[in-house]
């Protein structure tokens, strides 16, 4: 989900920012070597039993690493 697909949802729930931020963004690497580049794959939530919950975005296939980064806020 792009974040312009977060602004979306959270305007159409009234409020200005999603109430259920993702702590984590999920990146796959793309390419091989020179040419790779990470992209965004889902986005992930850390659970009260200590692990992290996982959404990928869409039904595409991961065949390497995953790669989980914090979500920073957005500075103002």
């Amino acid at each position: 989900m792009t974040d312009q697909n977060l602004k979306n949802e959270a305007q159409a729930e009234g409020t200005d920012t999603p109430t259920n931020s993702p702590d984590w963004i999920v990146k796959a690497a793309r390419g091989h070597y020179k040419n790779s580049h990470l992209e965004r794959i889902g986005a992930a939530w850390n659970r009260d039993d200590g692990g992290i919950g996982v959404r990928l975005h869409g039904k595409q296939l991961v065949d390497g690493d995953v790669y989980l980064y914090p979500n920073e806020p957005a500075s103002s």
